[in-house]
């Protein structure tokens, strides 16, 4: 009886906890409506930085609170990274002070005083909110992580996910061959400064955005699928094309499938170790802003650039925030008209274009789908993007159905060849979220024929 009260207590006190951040949560997303309606006074900048870090904590705290997906899932690192690039440069800059953004220019640093970068972090919290709404709506109906992982708690490796392993072994070892080929033909060269690299790799081939792609594949594979001593050897031979990426001055090529992996072994029940969250102290507070400062020189020119500032990830990442403000401005000054969706269907359309013969069903593009030629060598991101697509509507839409998938599909069971097709994807979506989305149906198309492939190849008990 004793052990049941204490059960029921602790039930109660959840529910309890829950339904307090949920009135949090959505009282919060009502009053960001409010402002953006102009029903509410629009708060100054450093209000509006202290209302991110409380929204951001209360939206974490909701799907920690959620018993049907990991922690640090895949849902949950997806979220994260978001959070990070809409509110990590302006929180630091209005609560900590501009010395901590030095290493930027006031033309750069412009946007932080536009008329509308205040309304520009609102959209970004009402994107983070409906993400983190519609993933907890999606794992309504599924059962705890606790009960899926304990009668999951011996896992049989079978031949599908053997077979996935291996593969991701193989494109592990293309990846390395193909980087070690260009280091020994002259192509790259590991002293070479960022641009002299994108010129050289990035710009010339497209060869390369495949060599992305199947690097990022191969590891979420390996994670996904293998047992602890065949993760080891993956992650080695991971790492060996990462020096050279790192040497380079390529980040997110590295730790994009990194983030998604984590939140695939989270899904698996793996701890995560004191080790492993060194490691991420050292990559956010060193390696990132070293290899960010050592781009103009080379990386192996610029060794006595190394310090410790674990605040220079945080405005790197949340530089993205200001294409938000851009695109405000440009409907602000008429000079943008809403794209009605485009910037996402085009891509799905290209593709079918291609399996339809004698006829082109390719769209026309819009004179305002222009986000390449007016913001050259800036990225994207898909706050901005779904907003220049439908405005708030279409922000809300997109993050509401990205957050309800994912959750849907973390929250359930999957084989492990399943978990490593999942995870690549979440991986092109973390991608995506630096990015604008025209690549993504392409590569989750590739994704798609490789799971096929490997799911339904002849099966046969080979050792």
């Amino acid at each position: 009886m004793g052990k049941l009260s204490v059960n029921k207590q602790k039930a109660l006190s959840h529910a309890l906890t829950s339904m307090v951040l949920w009135i949090a949560l959505l009282s919060m997303f009502l009053y960001c409506l409010f402002v953006l309606m102009d029903v509410f006074p629009i708060p100054s900048q450093l209000q509006v930085s202290w209302i991110s870090i409380g929204i951001c904590m209360l939206c974490m705290f909701v799907l920690k609170q959620n018993r049907k997906i990991a922690t640090f899932g895949l849902t949950s690192v997806l979220l994260l990274y978001t959070m990070c690039t809409q509110f990590g440069l302006g929180t630091i800059y209005y609560i900590l002070g501009p010395e901590y953004v030095v290493n930027y220019s006031n033309y750069t640093l412009r946007f932080l005083f536009s008329h509308q970068y205040v309304q520009a972090v609102f959209i970004g919290l009402i994107a983070v909110m409906t993400y983190t709404i519609a993933s907890t709506l999606g794992t309504l109906s599924e059962e705890s992580i606790r009960k899926r992982l304990s009668r999951n708690e011996i896992t049989i490796f079978s031949i599908e996910a053997q077979r996935a392993v291996w593969v991701g072994y193989l494109l592990l070892t293309i990846v390395l061959i193909y980087m070690l080929f260009q280091v020994g033909t002259g192509r790259i060269s590991l002293g070479m400064d960022y641009n002299s690299y994108i010129q050289s790799m990035v710009d010339a081939s497209n060869l390369y955005h495949y060599i992305l792609i199947i690097y990022s594949v191969g590891i979420a594979y390996v994670i996904s699928s293998g047992n602890r001593k065949q993760i080891k050897y993956g992650l080695i031979l991971y790492s060996c094309s990462a020096i050279i990426f790192f040497i380079t001055g390529n980040k997110g090529e590295v730790l994009y499938a990194v983030l998604a992996c984590i939140g695939a072994s989270q899904y698996r029940g793996f701890k995560i170790k004191t080790s492993l969250i060194l490691l991420l102290g050292f990559i956010l507070g060193i390696f990132i802003p070293f290899i960010t400062a050592a781009r103009e020189n080379g990386v192996l020119g610029s060794i006595d650039k190394i310090g410790f500032s674990l605040t220079d990830s945080f405005v790197e990442m949340g530089m993205q925030l200001r294409l938000n403000v851009y695109i405000l401005e440009q409907f602000l000054s008429g000079s943008r008209d809403f794209l009605m969706g485009f910037s996402y269907l085009n891509p799905f359309i290209n593709i079918l274009d291609n399996f339809i013969p004698f006829i082109s069903i390719r769209l026309d593009s819009p004179k305002d789908y222009n986000f390449q030629s007016i913001f050259p060598g800036y990225g994207f991101n898909q706050v901005a993007e779904s907003y220049a697509n439908g405005g708030l509507i279409g922000t809300i839409f997109f993050f509401f159905l990205m957050g309800f998938i994912i959750a849907k599909f973390e929250s359930r069971d999957m084989n492990l060849l399943t978990l490593a097709y999942f995870t690549s994807i979440v991986a092109v979506l973390i991608n995506v979220t630096r990015n604008s989305f025209a690549f993504v149906p392409g590569q989750i198309f590739l994704l798609t024929m490789l799971y096929i492939v490997v799911k339904f190849f002849p099966k046969r008990n080979t050792k």
